[in-house]
């Protein structure tokens, strides 16, 4: 009956129902049989922690910023500044499900690498009557840093419910393009660890 209706004639109630209800399914039957879609489903949301079955797999994300800030900074006076930054990031990720079970839960590695472009531009000026305007733009399209991975996935069934968590850890390698003075750089230029 929801379905019939225009979008417009739907109250409140029936537009949570409508979400709640018509986008369900069986994921027995419609998605862990099907080792890819148990992938997708398990890289975010609320199936997050599920490592998929035993497997390599291959993800792609690509990620897009676009931001810019100005502030009335007191530095003897008034300052404004301003900055605008863009990225366009493409992050390749391999990863490897093994067969290795230690306790409970079933080890997964991997690695990705983030490429893309960022272009930043930034300025500051003093007060008008003798002020000074200073800009900086610069812009890279280069690699950034590796990072390693590696994660621990349990996953229980009670009765009807199906339960699934990972931890997950990663360092990161200071190999993307990084050089000192440039305001865009894809790589950071130091380890880290998530």
């Amino acid at each position: 009956e929801w379905s019939r209706k225009p979008a417009s004639m739907l109250d409140a109630n029936e537009r949570l129902a409508i979400l709640e209800h018509f986008f369900k399914i069986q994921h027995d039957n419609l998605v862990r049989p099907f080792p890819r879609y148990a992938a997708l489903l398990g890289k975010r949301g609320p199936v997050a922690g599920l490592i998929p079955k035993p497997g390599l797999y291959l993800t792609n994300d690509v990620y897009y910023y676009d931001a810019s800030a100005d502030a009335q900074l007191p530095l003897g006076g008034q300052v404004s500044s301003g900055v605008d930054a863009e990225a366009l990031v493409n992050i390749a990720q391999l990863t490897w499900v093994t067969d290795t079970v230690l306790g409970d839960a079933r080890l997964a590695v991997g690695a990705l690498l983030p490429y893309g472009d960022v272009d930043v531009t930034a300025d500051a000026s003093t007060p008008a009557g003798g002020g000074q305007t200073l800009a900086k733009s610069d812009s890279t399209t280069a690699v950034g840093d590796l990072a390693v991975a590696a994660s621990l996935g349990w996953r229980r069934r009670v009765d009807e419910k199906f339960r699934a968590w990972s931890i997950y850890s990663s360092v990161f390698a200071p190999t993307g393009s990084w050089k000192e003075g440039r305001i865009a750089n894809m790589g950071k230029n130091r380890w880290g660890l998530d």
